[in-house]
């Protein structure tokens, strides 16, 4: 899930089986999402972004690198 902020978003990385596997603060970019979660590209089964002015642009950046978008 993602707590989008205006310079910086907070992410938190869930697994199904055991819960919280990270919690990261990065900026609010495309390429740094797509940096600290291509290592579970293939594995991510959705990115949950809350509904704010700025989560359109970044939600339409993340599916154009292949992010199953929510």
């Amino acid at each position: 899930g993602v707590d989008i902020g205006r310079s910086q978003s907070q992410i938190c990385i869930l697994d199904p089986a055991s819960g919280v596997i990270g919690e990261h603060l990065i900026a609010t970019d495309a390429g740094a999402f797509d940096a600290l979660l291509r290592p579970w590209r293939d594995q991510i089964e959705r990115v949950v972004i809350e509904s704010t002015a700025s989560a359109h642009h970044l939600s339409r950046e993340l599916q154009s690198l292949g992010y199953p978008m929510r």
